[in-house]
């Protein structure tokens, strides 16, 4: 007999089974929905289906189950669950379209029973929504929205909830956030949209018994779009902002060029390379092949408000970070690029003579000696001697060289005349010096020449020693990276009357065997010491 909806037990335990029968009575095809409901408030549904015209359908919920066959909301029935209630009920304004009935059979026992349960009226609509309700994407990104809905049966019991693909979905900002048919709701620009699904439901019409009438629905979820900053590497992706990144494996003194992009809005921008791990160039200016300057250049304000930036990193680590944040609307939206950095390892040391008054010997091709205040001897034992060992990381090569830069200040008294002075800081010696040599030495003096020309000299020099590496990478801009400094310094007085009378070395001083440090600083210098002249 035709009917709008019914109920009837479920029993699989002790070898029994229990398949449902949903039947279209009609000419035409008729929608109907069926759920079985079991114990602790589970639900599992098939959703809303259709009946083709007299079209008879079996339902074998114990072989969905044994399956673990998935409902129309991703929901298995628990392998454990042997009892339950299913429930049926006809789609659309028209009673009485349907029939169902129930067959429990068990076959060992050989008993077979048939169930035509009727509710007086068809479910009807009871509650609906949207999910995810609320949703944050970023833009050329998408969120799938699904409408759901909620009926009850005759008896004011709810039945589980199903997905309404019937339903017409809107938004009310379509330049933030636009909407396929679908429910797929795709990011445009930052901003934020309500999106709205409006779909038909029964609705029972008031004061009538079992009658019913079509009412539209209308379920909303707001999707908001969230402004997209990448960091990228040769036209790659790098980093996001929505927390993707890829370590970028460098080397300490390599170029890296970066440039930000940013989707879905506009604000002030700006970059943090970490720290003072990283310069913007390392410049040595050349003239006539001589380094007659050499300037660090750091990072400033302008390059870091500029979307592309390039940078040398100048120390090492496993975790260094260059970081864009754009801020639209007061809002900060941030993309980290995370660095590991390789650099060369090292030590730097040094043994110490002393400071004499004598003749020394100042070169030997020819021979040459001269008397002076000076710190040890070039040609026997010099003032200073570096050691130094460098070892670059695996896969890494490069050139190791030295620089020197002194702070000097040399004074002298001619006989029978006022004070001169040689003072000034620059490069001592040449740059690059003694590429790839491990060791490296100094010996400087003061003369106290020709005879009997002064009645006083003086020396008070002040050094920094440096190592340094260049790597080589392969279509790559390269600097010098500072690896280890030593500073160190001598300093002496000799004096004699005015008549040509003996020198005596009335003050001598220096830093004994100083030992190099790890260091970021760089040799800088606008002159060279050889160009200082006497005043």
């Amino acid at each position: 007999m035709p009917s709008s909806a019914g109920g009837f037990p479920w029993k699989v335990d002790g070898g029994y089974n229990t398949i449902v029968y949903i039947k279209n009575e009609t000419d035409i095809a008729r929608k109907y929905t069926v759920s079985l409901l079991f114990d602790g408030g589970g639900g599992y549904s098939q959703g809303v289906r259709e009946l083709k015209p007299k079209e008879t359908v079996a339902i074998d919920f114990k072989k969905l189950r044994d399956e673990q066959t998935e409902d129309i909301n991703g929901n298995t029935i628990p392998l454990n669950i042997e009892t339950g209630q299913i429930a049926w009920s006809s789609k659309g304004p028209d009673n009485r379209t349907t029939s169902g009935r129930s067959e429990q059979v068990n076959e060992t026992l050989g008993i077979a029973s048939t169930y035509a349960c009727y509710n007086e009226c068809m479910d009807s609509f009871s509650d609906g929504w949207v999910e995810p309700d609320w949703e944050s994407i970023f833009p050329e990104n998408s969120v799938l929205l699904t409408a759901y809905q909620v009926d009850i049966n005759s008896y004011q019991q709810p039945m589980p909830p199903y997905p309404v693909f019937s339903a017409n979905w809107d938004s009310n900002n379509p330049s933030a956030v636009s909407v396929n048919p679908s429910g797929e709701a795709y990011g445009v620009s930052g901003g934020g949209a309500t999106i709205t699904a409006s779909w038909w439901a029964d609705v029972p019409t008031e004061g009538e018994n079992c009658q019913y009438y079509s009412a539209q629905i209308e379920k909303e979820a707001f999707v908001a779009v969230t402004p997209l900053v990448e960091i990228l590497r040769s036209g790659v992706a790098i980093a996001s902002s929505n927390g993707s990144s890829v370590t970028q494996n460098v080397v300490a003194g390599e170029k890296i060029d970066l440039t930000a992009r940013v989707t879905g809005g506009t604000g002030s921008a700006h970059w943090t390379i970490e720290g003072d791990k990283a310069i913007k160039d390392y410049i040595v200016t050349v003239t006539d092949g001589e380094a007659v300057k050499a300037e660090k250049i750091d990072l400033v304000e302008a390059d870091l408000g500029q979307s592309q930036i390039s940078f040398y990193w100048i120390d090492g680590g496993s975790s260094l970070d260059a970081t864009y944040t754009v801020t639209i609307n007061g809002v900060p939206h941030s993309a980290i690029a995370k660095f590991n950095v390789m650099k060369p390892t090292s030590t730097l040391s040094s043994t110490t003579s002393n400071v004499s008054l004598g003749t020394v010997l100042i070169s030997q091709m020819p021979n040459e000696s001269i008397f002076a205040l000076h710190y040890g001897n070039a040609f026997e034992t010099p003032g200073i001697r570096f050691d130094a060992s460098v070892t670059p990381p695996s896969g890494v090569s490069g050139q190791v060289v030295w620089a020197r830069v002194a702070n000097t200040i040399r004074k002298r008294t001619p006989t029978g005349e006022s004070q001169q002075t040689l003072q000034g800081i620059g490069l001592d010696g040449v740059f690059p010096d003694l590429p790839d040599i491990g060791e490296n030495e100094d010996s400087p003096y003061q003369p106290a020449e020709p005879p009997c020309s002064y009645t006083f000299i003086s020396a008070n020099d002040s050094f920094t020693t440096w190592i340094l590496f260049k790597p080589s990478v392969a279509n790559v801009t390269t600097i010098y990276v500072p690896l280890k400094k030593v500073s160190w310094s001598w300093s002496g007085t000799a004096t004699r009357g005015t008549e040509c009378n003996s020198w005596t070395l009335t003050n001598a001083s220096r830093t004994q065997n100083p030992t190099g440090v790890n260091t970021i600083d760089y040799p800088e210098w606008v002159a060279n010491i050889e160009d200082f002249t006497w005043q």
